[in-house]
């Protein structure tokens, strides 16, 4: 995500982040992943990452993240995931 943002992360991240509580990092990168795939200004490395983090486990945004036990395909932004058996893999890149 962060290098998909390049030299905007810093304050695109410190906008996002201003009025929320820290979740630990991991799960404050995918919430801001998922704002900004929501807000259609996702870049297409971030589109990846998330298809890829929501392929290898469930979050909701409230609980901890659980790994998946069973298959699970993930899409976003053109980005296509598939985990099996503990393994993910990249389908589809996402639309450049």
């Amino acid at each position: 995500l962060a290098a998909g943002l390049g030299p905007d992360w810093t304050a695109t991240f410190a906008g996002w982040a201003a009025d929320r509580p820290t979740n630990g990092s991991l799960r404050d990168g995918w919430d801001l992943a998922r704002y900004l795939r929501d807000r259609g200004s996702l870049p297409p490395l971030g589109a990846e990452e998330l298809a890829t983090r929501d392929a290898t486990a469930r979050y909701d945004g409230h609980a901890a993240p659980r790994p998946r036990r069973l298959p699970a395909v993930a899409r976003t932004g053109g980005a296509v995931a598939v985990q099996v058996a503990g393994r993910v893999r990249l389908l589809r890149p996402a639309d450049r």
